[in-house]
């Protein structure tokens, strides 16, 4: 992995493991460093993963150490660091792949606890930061109605229970599980873009001209035309010492005869830190967005 975090929290900072950044993060003080072993005296440095919240070992700090640092689970609680939590390491992407679970497995939804309940009040304080992430990499717009009801699919089965939902892709999980069979009629779609032009090749759709911000809407049909979102397969990349990039499938299905057939298909690949810094440096903000999730989110508290 390449970051770590001081605490047990969605909302705690994530830093690069260097060995300057660690050492300036943390001081090397209690309870990030420690002494391991009272036999043979030896240090041990910690901190928190970024993805699964469990305790890892930061890995290459010696002074005589020739690997650039990074972090491992360290497979056991540590004191006053993090618990440890098996379930939620084998959901981890920085996981060991002989007991790794990744998305494309069958599995069971989270209980509500405080992870979710960060991961959900995170998505509410940000949904205008989640669509506008979301639709800049469909490169798509939609109005209001279209986001409150693929919210809504997103929270009838409590897809925030989702094992695989962190603070870095809550809009592609979003997308993936709230925006899923959901209709293009009446949206609009950047000119020039592969969706664009994907949609523009259907004899039966009539495209308007580009508005002044380059966007052409879907306005009228030659013959009735029905088009739906189909997301799947999420997976993960995590290479040692590196990013976490992540990737979903974007597919736009023609339903045609009761039979779907597939216009535009794309893989939408994201990395761990690009909506952690649009939250970071946003400015304006997008409040009517924002009054749909307030009307449509009220709180959640653990059940566990």
């Amino acid at each position: 992995m390449k970051y770590f975090r001081t605490e047990t929290s969605n909302y705690a900072e994530k830093y690069e493991i260097t060995r300057e950044e660690y050492q300036r993060v943390t001081g090397l003080q209690y309870p990030f460093g420690q002494i391991s072993s009272l036999v043979s005296g030896a240090k041990s440095y910690y901190a928190v993963c970024p993805a699964c919240m469990n305790p890892i070992q930061i890995v290459g700090l010696g002074v005589k150490s020739k690997i650039a640092p990074y972090g491992k689970h360290a497979g056991k609680t540590i004191t006053d660091i993090a618990p440890w939590n098996y379930v939620k390491y084998t959901n981890c992407p920085f996981a060991d792949p002989s007991v790794r679970i990744d998305p494309s497995a069958e599995y069971e939804k989270l209980e509500i606890d405080k992870n979710v309940v960060e991961l959900y009040n995170l998505m509410r304080d940000n949904f205008d930061l989640v669509v506008l992430t979301i639709a800049d990499a469909l490169q798509i717009r939609a109005g209001a109605s279209y986001w409150r009801k693929c919210l809504k699919v997103f929270l009838k089965d409590q897809e925030y229970c989702y094992p695989w939902l962190t603070d870095a892709n809550i809009p592609y999980i979003f997308a993936l599980l709230g925006m899923v069979y959901s209709q293009l009629f009446g949206m609009r779609f950047k000119d020039g873009s592969d969706i664009c032009n994907a949609l523009e090749s259907i004899p039966d759709i009539i495209l308007s001209a580009p508005d002044q911000d380059g966007y052409r809407k879907w306005e009228k049909s030659i013959k009735f035309t029905e088009l739906q979102f189909r997301f799947l397969d999420h997976k993960r990349y995590a290479s040692e010492g590196q990013e976490l990039n992540e990737s979903i499938r974007v597919c736009v299905d023609e339903i045609k005869g009761g039979k779907a057939y597939t216009r535009y298909d794309h893989v939408l690949e994201f990395g761990e830190s690009s909506f952690e810094q649009r939250r970071k440096y946003v400015q304006k903000r997008q409040q009517w967005l924002l009054d749909i999730a307030k009307q449509e989110m009220p709180d959640i508290k653990p059940n566990v």
